[in-house]
């Protein structure tokens, strides 16, 4: 096995919301959400305020959009994007 492949699932898992906590972020954004998880893993690993958008609705991300730290967007992500403000993400 290479190194990329060595990462174990639950390192991989870990290291965004790892990033997220030290860099102390407030706000983000999933493009293609499909069906929540990886929303949801943030949600209860960090305290950030997350946003997802995807172009088609799955009813698995309905537990995600039980958090109020989330807010889901269904369309295409060029056009959510015109929703907010320049520097938003930021």
């Amino acid at each position: 096995m290479n190194n990329m492949t060595d990462i174990s699932k639950l390192e991989r898992d870990d290291l965004f919301p790892q990033l997220i906590n030290s860099l102390d972020l407030k706000i983000g954004i999933e493009i293609g959400v499909r069906e929540g998880y990886h929303s949801l893993h943030l949600l209860n690993t960090t305290s950030i305020r997350l946003y997802g958008v995807d172009i088609k609705y799955d009813e698995r991300v309905e537990e995600p959009m039980k958090n109020p730290r989330y807010t889901y967007i269904l369309g295409e992500s060029t056009r959510v994007a015109q929703d907010f403000l320049n520097n938003y993400f930021d």
